[in-house]
């Protein structure tokens, strides 16, 4: 009994981490050149915010995690946040202010 519910219990664990995973997957998949269409059959999650910068540049946002600029329908550049600590160690994380915009 004991045998099984420690298998059982690393098998939970290692889907849950299998699933965090996915995400990033995707992320990493989205590439220059691909159409917003494109982006949203790489990235089924839906993007928590959008941003129109103007002059044709739009970036999604998704969480607080990840970031993609398109220009004039096609991807021109992605971000990952990273976390960071201020001076007393509190950590915060890089917002859509950080996703720069191609120059």
């Amino acid at each position: 009994m004991f045998s099984s519910l420690r298998f059982f219990s690393l098998l939970c664990g290692c889907l849950l981490f299998l699933s965090a995973c996915a995400p990033h997957r995707q992320y990493m998949a989205v590439a220059p050149g691909m159409t917003q269409r494109e982006v949203r059959e790489t990235i089924p999650e839906r993007p928590t915010a959008f941003f129109d910068h103007g002059q044709g540049y739009v970036t999604w946002q998704y969480g607080d995690k990840y970031c993609v600029v398109f220009k004039d329908d096609a991807v021109v550049s992605k971000n990952i946040f990273t976390e960071t600590a201020d001076r007393k160690g509190k950590k915060t994380t890089a917002r859509a202010a950080f996703c720069p915009l191609p120059r």
